[in-house]
């Protein structure tokens, strides 16, 4: 039985910065982008949505 003790409390407090440190890197991702790259990937996906919705078949 090598097993290293652990604080539960201290590990508990770890896992939370853990977790704070990866939604930081997400919302950083997410809303650190500048204007204009942002309109252009929303300008895309809406260009996409539309193609996809020209190509639907109305099979009624």
């Amino acid at each position: 039985m090598n097993e290293k003790v652990i604080n539960l409390r201290q590990r508990k407090k770890q896992n939370a910065r853990d977790a704070k440190r990866r939604k930081g890197g997400e919302n950083a991702a997410r809303f650190g982008e500048p204007t204009c790259p942002k309109q252009a990937r929303e300008m895309e996906e809406a260009r996409r949505l539309t193609l996809l919705d020209q190509h639907k078949r109305d099979d009624d």
